[in-house]
């Protein structure tokens, strides 16, 4: 059960970043992200290294996204607390799938 959870999770995670970078019109990126959730199902390390790097690389991302966005709101003197909410949870959703990940990958090395 709490692999099913953090592979749902991970998945979900690489979906939303993967989403971001088709909206912004990058299918390459878009589709690699997809791509790496194939190594979730490996049990190599370097596997999990790699879906540990991408979503941090795209919690990244969206932080720097949501301060262009908040930006450019402030700027035109549009209201903005609602994207800053919306895109804070985005990425509290990636970090959490990301802190699980990681913590259930240490449990395994743990228990090697």
């Amino acid at each position: 059960m709490k692999k099913f959870v953090e592979g749902t999770l991970v998945f979900l995670s690489l979906l939303l970043i993967s989403a971001h970078f088709l909206r912004a019109g990058i299918l390459p990126l878009s589709v690699g992200y997809i791509a790496v959730f194939s190594l979730w199902f490996f049990e190599h390390p370097i596997g999990k290294k790699i879906i540990q790097i991408a979503l941090l690389s795209g919690i990244a991302v969206y932080i720097y996204t949501t301060y262009l966005i908040i930006k450019e709101r402030i700027n035109l003197g549009l209201p903005y607390t609602k994207t800053a909410l919306i895109m804070t949870g985005v990425i509290g959703f990636i970090t959490l799938s990301l802190f699980i990940f990681m913590l259930n990958s240490r449990e395994e090395q743990k228990r090697s």
